[in-house]
């Protein structure tokens, strides 16, 4: 089963011939406080908009809608947004 936007609204799949690439949410289930805090920042992302939602091992956000921004210092790397949609 391919794995779908977890993002309100959004049921893409991934498909290299449309460009759509999925994202993981980061380090689901680490100990390391880092990479808490950033996981914690992409279930909230989600959560802005999904109540009682629930991540699994394999929730993914899409490249295609405006979840993410290119970061000021360094433009190849993209980065979540904050939560204004």
């Amino acid at each position: 089963m391919p794995e779908r936007c977890v993002a309100a609204r959004c049921d893409n799949i991934a498909d290299p011939a449309k460009g759509v690439s999925m994202h993981r949410i980061p380090f689901l289930n680490s100990e390391n406080a880092t990479a808490q805090r950033r996981t914690k920042k992409w279930i909230d992302f989600v959560l802005a908009r999904r109540k009682n939602w629930e991540p699994g091992k394999t929730s993914s956000l899409c490249s295609m809608r405006s979840w993410f921004e290119r970061a000021r210092f360094l433009r190849s790397l993209k980065i979540l947004k904050k939560f204004g949609f």
